[in-house]
């Protein structure tokens, strides 16, 4: 893996394949949007090792109850033909989807008398589960450690935090009216897209594990002393240990690989 830019902790870690290490890439780009990346060059790049609990993902599909919904609404949705009135289209909808008159006529008595509940009998609502559609983006927490041994373990971890940093906060985009005043531009440009990638220690992806979309860092936190007692190294004062806790959220959707499947007006598979 040939990248100048390419930050990376332990050392060797990313490039040196004979560590015998697995490891996670994580790339920065620019954002030219909110779901497009300015190029294919990467601003960044940050080997790390894989810390505990960091390969575990998940999906939520939302469902919601619709009563009498999804039948209904589908013979309702049918093509109907010929001369038949409104009334006759209702009622025809309500039998394609199993609800015939009686039962339509029992619902508004039992509303003012509830003589089907004392009879120990409820009207069948249809009740069906209908899917809404993705609602929300998949998230992903990292914890690292750091225990710098010397100086240059002390300032790689030093950029590596800056680098997260910046590619997570916005920048200023227009001309300040005001010299000197930075925050008196008028637009935020969008943080940095991030992609994130495991590796096997032969440095071939690791296609076993799961696969993470573009992504953007919504939470970071650092700590310096994390037993709640400030600990320097005496030679510079850098921090004996160093964690580092960082949130990814996707931008992009997941969908199936499930081929489309297409139904004929009679509702046969299409082949």
């Amino acid at each position: 893996m040939a990248n100048q830019n390419l930050l990376s902790f332990p050392k060797g870690i990313g490039t040196n394949v004979v560590s015998g290490q697995p490891y996670m890439l994580l790339t920065s780009y620019e954002s030219k949007n909110a779901i497009e990346s300015n190029g294919a060059i990467a601003k960044s790049s940050i080997a790390l090792y894989i810390p505990p609990n960091a390969l575990k993902t998940g999906h939520v599909a939302t469902y919601g109850s619709d009563v009498a919904g999804a039948a209904t609404r589908a013979a309702m949705g049918s093509k109907f033909t010929g001369d038949s009135s409104m009334g006759d289209i209702i009622m025809a909808g309500l039998k394609g989807a199993g609800i015939t008159a009686v039962e339509a006529v029992a619902k508004q008595a039992d509303k003012g008398t509830g003589m089907l509940a004392a009879q120990g009998i409820a009207i069948n609502n249809h009740l069906a589960l209908t899917y809404k559609g993705p609602t929300q983006f998949r998230t992903h927490e990292f914890s690292f450690t750091f225990f710098p041994k010397n100086k240059p373990e002390a300032d790689t971890i030093q950029s590596i935090i800056k680098d997260f940093e910046n590619g997570m906060l916005p920048r200023m985009k227009g001309i300040s009216k005001i010299a000197g005043r930075t925050l008196s531009a008028p637009f935020f440009q969008s943080p940095r897209h991030w992609t994130i990638d495991f590796f096997k220690k032969t440095g071939e992806k690791n296609n076993y594990l799961f696969q993470i979309g573009k992504s953007v860092i919504t939470a970071m936190t650092v700590n310096h002393d994390q037993q709640s007692t400030v600990s320097l190294h005496i030679e510079d004062e850098s921090p004996v240990q160093t964690s580092l806790s960082i949130t990814f959220q996707e931008i992009e959707l997941q969908i199936s690989n499930d081929k489309t499947m297409e139904f004929d007006d009679a509702g046969n598979l299409k082949n």
